[in-house]
């Protein structure tokens, strides 16, 4: 069988600008690289991100959602974190919106979860 490398997201956003103040300010991911198209892709250890805009796509594209839907429904990222506790202090002194503040799950680990400017739903973890 063949090794999988880490795992690439792409997300298709409506405003870029948006998408990476969220993941460049508050989940802490750096540039790579950003194309003239504005395509941009981000990094953080070995978690790799792009981003896109949906107008880069052609509109029969799968990816786009039916009408009422969020992009992402279904999905949750999950990124483990080393230091979850300061990561959740940057993200509340950011301003930016809890979904589901700091708690210890069933389970043992302990996380927080936020959604992006599109919508997708992220949860940053560590085990407890």
């Amino acid at each position: 069988m063949n090794a999988i490398a880490p795992l690439q997201v792409e997300l298709f956003v409506d405003d870029l600008a948006a998408s990476i103040d969220f993941y460049t300010r508050i989940a802490g991911f750096v540039i790579d690289d950003k194309q003239p198209d504005g395509y941009t892709a981000l990094s953080n250890g070995p978690v790799r991100i792009s981003l896109n805009k949906h107008a880069s796509l052609p509109s029969d594209h799968p990816i786009y959602v039916a009408n009422g839907e969020r992009p992402g429904r279904g999905v949750e990222f999950v990124l483990k974190v080393a230091h979850l506790n300061s990561l959740y202090a940057h993200v509340k002194a950011q301003g930016w919106p809890i979904r589901d503040e700091l708690v210890r799950r069933p389970w043992g680990a302990e996380d927080f979860r936020l959604q992006d400017p599109d919508g997708y739903y992220w949860r940053f973890t560590t085990p407890a």
